[in-house]
């Protein structure tokens, strides 16, 4: 299933002035809450570098090692 960040933005085929695309998208970013924008933030971010966004323990522990310091 798709995310909702996903989804084909029709206002991409608009004919229209800069100054409409840039209001356009002013509403459409302030109708998210900001947890809404986090999430598709996090989502594209995910997609540009290959990662399921869905996946869980993106962090892989084992290139990390704790060793007791000395004193």
């Amino acid at each position: 299933m798709a995310h909702k960040s996903e989804r084909l933005d029709r206002t991409a085929f608009f004919v229209g002035t800069h100054d409409d695309a840039k209001a356009n998208f002013k509403r459409q970013v302030h109708e998210q809450t900001p947890a809404e924008r986090l999430s598709s933030a996090w989502v594209r971010v995910c997609r540009i570098h290959g990662v399921d966004p869905a996946a869980k323990g993106l962090l892989d522990r084992t290139a990390f090692s704790m060793r007791q310091r000395e004193r």
